[in-house]
């Protein structure tokens, strides 16, 4: 079963809180009223083998934990106040989860975030399971769900680094807070998502929720990461590789009026109503999602199911 489809199918097993505003998929943190105030909440969890965090540099670890965390809040137009997780280490990971803990620490300072406490288990190798809170800081959450009007999409940062690392067992990229670009973001945008996925798995997502909208990427636009342009020069195969697989940058992926300018954010293409729905690369449309890579027992699968499912693409690394 698909991801989404089996949450959908969990969610059934629990009662909706009145308190909470948003629906399934249709903002990146979850939004309730708390003491008369709306606030984020998010919560995720981390290992070396399902996100390719890797565990030969915790500090690095512990910071790209962090950000992942609270990017979640900040597309979600919430400032991030609050951190908890749950690490689990080796018997002897007692210096591990120290400088882990460090790089936690120093995006929770740049971020003003403080952390209130978890719990430390012990397994054969790292896990990490992160919750953050922070109260909206808008009028309205910023959500998945688009104007009725037609808008520009823009995306921070660069894209296919995180990608690109995986594809080559290489050790990941450094993600960035995206802490001066949010803010920004809380007084133009319309809606918003992060590429914790990918670039086209994030754009799946945003169509799912909004069926009835004509998504237009523009291939020329795509801020590549310059990991990614080498990593398909040394393949020879086109850099939007790099925008299927599953492993994001956590890049804030948004809607907007056009001609903004928003510090460290690219024009990448137009999302406009159309009853018939639908998502172009250029002048490709693309029917189906990228492949879900939860759903394959191993990394070789998943590979093999990307090269079928975007044939034109060439061989990718093994």
């Amino acid at each position: 079963m698909h991801e989404t489809e089996l949450i959908r199918k969990l969610a059934t097993a629990f009662r909706r809180s009145p308190q909470q505003r948003n629906a399934l998929f249709t903002c990146d943190a979850e939004i309730a009223e708390i003491g008369g105030r709306l606030w984020g909440i998010t919560t995720d969890a981390f290992s070396p083998e399902e996100d390719c965090f890797g565990s030969e540099n915790p500090e690095r670890i512990g910071r790209n934990i962090a950000v992942a965390t609270l990017s979640d809040l900040l597309a979600a137009g919430c400032l991030p106040q609050f951190y908890l997780h749950c690490l689990d280490v080796p018997p002897d990971g007692d210096e591990f989860a120290w400088r882990l803990s460090q790089g936690v620490a120093e995006i929770l300072d740049a971020g003003g975030t403080f952390m209130l406490g978890g719990d430390l288990g012990c397994g054969p190798t790292w896990r990490c399971a992160a919750t953050a809170l922070g109260p909206v800081a808008r009028p309205e959450p910023l959500a998945r769900l688009l104007p009725p009007r037609g808008q520009a999409l823009y995306v921070t940062g660069t894209l296919g680094d995180a990608n690109a690392a995986a594809l080559q067992h290489l050790e990941p990229p450094e993600f960035e807070l995206r802490l001066t670009e949010a803010e920004q973001i809380r007084r133009v945008a319309s809606a918003c998502i992060d590429t914790s996925d990918g670039l086209l798995s994030a754009v799946w997502q945003w169509h799912a929720v909004n069926p009835g909208y004509r998504f237009d990427l523009d291939p020329a636009s795509i801020p590549y990461a310059p990991q990614a342009l080498e990593a398909a020069g040394r393949f020879n195969f086109p850099p939007a590789a790099f925008l299927m697989g599953g492993a994001g940058e956590y890049e804030l992926l948004f809607a907007a009026d056009a001609d903004l300018s928003v510090p460290d954010a690219t024009r990448i293409g137009t999302v406009t109503p159309d009853p018939a729905g639908r998502i172009s690369f250029g002048a490709r449309e693309l029917r189906a999602p990228p492949p879900d890579p939860r759903a394959f027992p191993d990394r070789q699968s998943y590979l093999a199911a990307i090269v079928s499912h975007f044939p034109d693409l060439g061989a990718l690394p093994t």
